[in-house]
């Protein structure tokens, strides 16, 4: 169910895409995006290293 779900997903993506090749993501969305691996309460990605000392 999941990947069905995920497959729909792509699909709306690249006919949009396909419709209007300049669209981009929200502002928000890729805000999102971002902080949730770069922000100050990161929660995705590597955790960060702490200096050695």
């Amino acid at each position: 169910m999941r990947n069905t779900i995920i497959l729909t997903v792509a699909d709306i993506a690249l006919r949009t895409l396909s419709l209007n090749p300049a669209t981009s993501p929200p502002r928000h969305l890729l805000q999102r995006h971002y902080t949730r691996k770069h922000g100050p309460d990161a929660y995705y990605g590597n955790p960060t290293l702490k200096p050695a000392g």
